[in-house]
């Protein structure tokens, strides 16, 4: 446990269809964890981590460009 490194740490959250996962990340990558709904056996995984670049925090504030704007 000496090399563990924290990562991030993660939020309960839902689905739409009302599922929990867990979510968390930091600047450049994003985590989600959710149950393995395809697990037949017991040496399969309970649940599949998913990574996703993150958006950058000026590209999620940047307000449209005027090409982006349908008039």
């Amino acid at each position: 446990m000496a090399d563990m490194e924290k990562v991030s740490g993660l939020w309960r959250k839902e689905t739409k269809d009302g599922d929990p996962y867990l979510a968390g990340g930091n600047d450049e990558t994003v985590w989600f964890v959710f149950k393995n709904k395809y697990k037949e056996k017991p040496n399969q995984p309970d649940h599949i981590l998913y990574s996703a670049p993150a958006q950058s925090r000026e590209r999620k504030a940047s307000p449209p460009q005027e090409e982006d704007v349908p008039y």
